[in-house]
């Protein structure tokens, strides 16, 4: 099965809501990581309950969200403009930063409502590719 359709299967099937300690957009994230790669990005970390109990983890992991996700997963990240499908995809606007998963021309990642939203890859500052 093509990377692609695995991803689509994840996406019909992630539908656990948010939550700040247990199912945010990195929880979001490690599982399509886990599930491609055999590592969890998350796999030690504490729980963040509240967003500022998440901030306060990123800043040990390294400063910046994107910081941490290459301390966790390993990988150096690239420009998003070389992003595959299925490459884990790091999303900054003003003050909101994100991860999710580059779907090709847009990136999917999960609300604070639980809903998966698709953007422009425009928005993505870089990736991180998967092997």
């Amino acid at each position: 099965m093509s990377r692609a359709a695995r991803l689509q299967r994840y996406l019909e099937q992630e539908r656990a809501g948010f939550d700040w300690g247990v199912a945010n957009c990195c929880h979001f994230v490690a599982g399509w990581f886990l599930s491609e790669t055999g590592h969890d990005p998350m796999l030690g970390l504490p729980s963040t309950p509240t967003p500022e109990a998440a901030r306060n983890l990123v800043k040990v992991l390294g400063g910046s969200l994107a910081e941490a996700w290459t301390g966790q997963t390993g990988i150096e990240p690239v420009a998003a403009t070389l992003a595959h499908v299925g490459d884990v995809v790091y999303v900054r606007v003003l003050d909101f930063e994100a991860v999710g998963i580059c779907k090709g021309r847009t990136a999917c990642l999960v609300t604070e409502r639980g809903t998966l939203l698709e953007i422009g890859m425009h928005k993505a500052v870089c990736a991180w590719r998967l092997p």
